[in-house]
């Protein structure tokens, strides 16, 4: 694309999107004590629970998010006849794209969240859990995604996470790009950098492979088998 190309469809975009792109923009002003609520489970269930939060919530985008992870999953790994995690798992999108696992459970803290993924994926099952809680299964894959970075302690969440896979299985992982995430409500903001060394600082000798994604405005992770 040429330079002139590029500035036309620039030009196109809202100065707060453009800004944000190129990590200049940086967070929405607000209250001081906002993460802090937003993060809390009486406010994640009063989201969940207004339908107009939720539709506007689950966008093209996001639904888009959901079948790219599925795809990767499927090419890194194999789902088929598998039993997966999902932890975080808001509304059960994710879930609903791995109908070939033998076993597919949901956790979230949000009652009102997991209301909304009994009925988008009926066939798996869905518990109220805490992340910090130590697991009571293991599984071939666990899944976190776009969730450490709500966290107020997120070595001691991914340790969790880790301790729910089985020896010979996988944890993935995503969260936000750092240096384009603009979200209030999030407590965490890694580079790319960043989170390279918070992996390999928080599960030291794991391994690890970690990359951009979805045009480097999110960073993932494989991790395992052990």
């Amino acid at each position: 694309m040429s330079a002139l190309a590029k500035l036309g469809k620039a030009a196109k975009e809202p100065i707060k999107r453009q800004l944000a792109k190129r990590g200049i923009y940086r967070l929405e002003t607000g209250p001081p004590d906002y993460p802090t609520w937003n993060n809390s489970r009486d406010a994640v269930d009063a989201f969940f629970s207004d339908p107009n939060r939720v539709g506007d919530y689950l966008t093209a985008d996001r639904i888009a998010f959901y079948d790219e992870v599925a795809e990767l999953l499927r090419a890194r790994i194999g789902v088929e006849g598998r039993d997966v995690a999902d932890v975080g798992c808001g509304t059960g999108h994710l879930l609903a794209k791995l109908n070939e696992a033998k076993s597919r459970i949901g956790y979230d803290f949000s009652e009102a969240a997991l209301r909304i993924a009994r009925t988008v994926c009926p066939d798996a099952h869905f518990e109220e859990r805490d992340i910090y809680d130590q697991p009571s299964s293991r599984f071939d894959i666990v899944c976190c995604c776009e969730t450490l970075e709500h966290m107020f302690h997120p070595a001691r969440a991914l340790r969790s996470l880790w301790d729910m896979v089985r020896q010979d299985g996988m944890l993935f992982l995503t969260v936000p790009n750092g240096r384009r995430d603009t979200t209030l409500g999030h407590i965490n903001f890694w580079s790319p950098e960043s989170w390279n060394v918070f992996l390999h600082e928080t599960l030291a000798g794991a391994q690890i492979e970690n990359a951009p994604f979805r045009d480097e405005t999110g960073c993932l992770a494989f991790i395992g088998p052990r």
